[in-house]
């Protein structure tokens, strides 16, 4: 079996996409043809996201935390039986915390990365980022309990 594309895991990048001689040739950036090729461009964006991803889940805490969460969550979502438009509300917050944990973590490895050294703005930077994640999960437990309270009750 030859596929088109093998994910291996490895200690040096949680998710490294190895692509056949011939197709790798092609991903030369270099190749003024290839850099206008939109397709292209969409696929690696995707590669690049998914990797930020697995980033994200390989070197955080909560995330791991949000997982048990959500299981929670869509198990007691099937429980109740809620329809599409709670289902909707209850993505809706799940995303909000997620998207904000991730802004939060890629402002952490900025500041990080502008200096090791203790910075009050860099650190007044990162703790509004960490009360935005905050605000985020306070709003989507909010949802959850709009949500499930009538059903509970």
């Amino acid at each position: 079996m030859n596929p088109a594309s093998t994910v291996v895991f490895t200690k040096s990048s949680f998710l490294k996409i190895q692509f056949p001689k011939k197709l790798k040739t092609c991903l030369n950036f270099a190749n003024l043809s290839l850099m206008k090729n939109k397709k292209w461009w969409s696929l690696m964006n995707f590669v690049h996201a998914t990797r930020g991803v697995f980033f994200l889940i390989k070197t955080e805490r909560n995330p791991t935390i949000y997982f048990v969460v959500m299981g929670i969550i869509a198990l007691a979502a099937r429980h109740y039986h809620l329809d599409r438009i709670e289902w909707c509300l209850l993505l809706f917050a799940i995303v909000l915390v997620w998207t904000a944990e991730a802004l939060n973590t890629a402002l952490e490895l900025l500041a990080d990365e502008i200096s090791k050294e203790r910075r009050e703005r860099l650190g007044r930077s990162k703790d509004v980022a960490a009360g935005g994640v905050l605000v985020a999960a306070i709003i989507a437990a909010a949802i959850g309990v709009l949500v499930f309270l009538p059903h509970v009750s």
